[in-house]
């Protein structure tokens, strides 16, 4: 949980706009489980405002060797921010996630997408969904 509570207080910063990075981590040996270690800051080059976001890729790469190296962790999906406590994936959100599916460079056909956002008391919701191909699977708190 240290990756969400630094999230949390990275987000704590953030007024107004939207703001992502990227998942790292693992799977167990029966790839029935993933574990999450890590969700990377946005990129140096990544663009925003209060309802879109395009995350970068400055650096992106090289992170993600010297994780691989490191640790023998992986890209496993994209985490963002919906400052206007939209809980739910936009359209774009869907369409950018189906065509990480696709995308051999990602290397990841199972992406995850956690999505944060704040309503007006200060309190966090985070959605998750994983996308297998046209599929959406979401992702409940008990």
């Amino acid at each position: 949980m240290n990756a969400y509570f630094s999230i949390i207080a990275y987000l704590d910063q953030i007024i107004g706009r939207e703001i992502g990075g990227i998942l790292i981590g693992h799977y167990s040996s029966s790839l029935q489980d993933v574990y999450i270690n890590e969700l990377s800051y946005a990129p140096d080059d990544s663009k925003s405002g209060y309802s879109w976001f395009v995350r970068g890729i400055k650096g992106i790469s090289e992170y993600l060797k010297k994780i691989w190296d490191k640790k023998e962790e992986y890209y496993l999906g994209e985490w963002h921010f919906h400052p206007a406590n939209i809980k739910m994936p936009s359209s774009k959100d869907i369409m950018q996630m189906q065509e990480i599916t696709r995308d051999k460079r990602f290397n990841c056909k199972e992406p995850l997408l956690f999505l944060f956002s704040r309503n007006n008391k200060g309190e966090y919701h985070l959605d998750v969904s994983l996308f297998i191909g046209s599929t959406i699977f979401k992702f409940y708190e008990k």
